[in-house]
């Protein structure tokens, strides 16, 4: 009976870290907890093994040390496990706790990614993207992005067979479709997605325009730090059809933007004080200033801050207030980041 209540207790610790893992909750774990996964994995169970593993990889609860981490996994990945056996190719592939070796990295990938594990099927199509550990392969690749995605498991894969459909790398190309996948992903608070599902609603790329759907996607952008949405917000609570003008929010989005964005806002905001009471003004910097308190806002698009790309930005976001007029859909695609060939495909990383 003895043994009985404790391989219960032990499930009930793994499967709690499980979902810990799987939610990026980064509890640490009781010295009980550790104490208790450690006897089992030293009995032989696979799902503690993985769970040591993880804690040793991460740190939590014990002084990190990936090469006991690379050690726990093996075991657990030898019986099968598609977590360790996921984190062990990560390891191979990033030299993390062991000698890199892209070549194992793909076969442990593809043992999870057999079994039907989305992070190792993901991980496995970026190697194919990249070459790493096997040839190049753009079919390939979008194969294994697909099986992670199709179920809604993987948003990163999601975005990656989003990615593949736009730039026509190993299907026919199909920016429609395209525009479909990233809503997937962008649902599932991929921020790059979102924004690049709110700029198609918003200059109608390949969908049927819908600015007030479009301005959704920026909020749950800005949301979560995204400066560049912080300029079609502004813009939107002043005059989106079919979005009530408020003059306030537009402010505060415009307050926002020229501090993180164009510093070339000045003027604009102080025509767009013009027809506001004092009391909305103040209010309106209120709401800016308590957003940045609770929010991280995130680099532009990645790049560094310098006069040359202030300068760059500056003017797209001024193309962007614009509405383009004076410019293509294929000359904003070639300036805008966010549609760069490869980028935004993240690495998995062990959990």
């Amino acid at each position: 009976m003895r043994l009985l209540l404790a391989s219960v207790s032990i499930f009930q610790i793994c499967l709690s870290a499980w979902s810990q893992d799987i939610t990026g909750d980064t509890n640490v774990p009781s010295p009980r907890e550790i104490e208790i996964t450690r006897l089992a994995a030293a009995g032989g169970s696979a799902e503690a093994q993985y769970l040591l593993g993880n804690y040793y990889y991460r740190g939590r609860g014990v002084a990190t040390n990936q090469t006991l981490a690379v050690d726990w996994f093996q075991k657990a990945a030898d019986q099968g496990n598609i977590w360790a056996q996921c984190c062990l190719g990560a390891c191979y592939l990033g030299g993390k706790g062991v000698t890199a070796d892209k070549a194992k990295a793909v076969a442990w990938f593809r043992k999870a990614a057999d079994q039907g594990y989305p992070n190792a099927q993901y991980s496995l199509g970026l190697c194919y993207t990249h070459g790493d550990g096997v040839p190049a392969d753009p079919k390939e690749a979008l194969k294994w992005y697909f099986l992670a995605g199709q179920y809604g498991d993987d948003a990163d894969a999601q975005f990656a067979v989003a990615r593949c459909l736009y730039d026509g790398a190993g299907i026919k190309t199909n920016r429609s479709e395209a525009v479909n996948w990233y809503e997937k992903a962008a649902a599932q608070d991929i921020v790059a997605a979102q924004m690049l599902v709110g700029l198609s609603y918003w200059f109608g790329w390949d969908v049927n325009p819908d600015q007030p759907k479009a301005v959704e996607w920026f909020k749950r952008a800005a949301e979560q730090g995204e400066p560049q949405a912080f300029v079609f917000l502004s813009a939107a609570y002043l005059n989106v059809k079919g979005l009530r003008t408020n003059y306030i929010q537009a402010y505060k989005w415009g307050l926002l933007a020229r501090e993180y964005v164009d510093p070339g806002m000045t003027s604009e905001l102080a025509k767009m004080q013009r027809p506001m009471l004092p009391w909305q003004v103040w209010k309106a910097r209120r709401l800016a200033q308590e957003f940045k308190e609770r929010r991280t806002i995130k680099p532009l698009l990645g790049y560094s801050v310098n006069t040359r790309n202030m300068y760059v930005l500056a003017n797209l976001a001024r193309a962007y207030r614009d509405q383009f007029k004076d410019r293509t859909a294929d000359e904003l695609v070639a300036a805008n980041p966010y549609f760069m060939s490869g980028t935004n495909l993240a690495a998995f990383q062990p959990y």
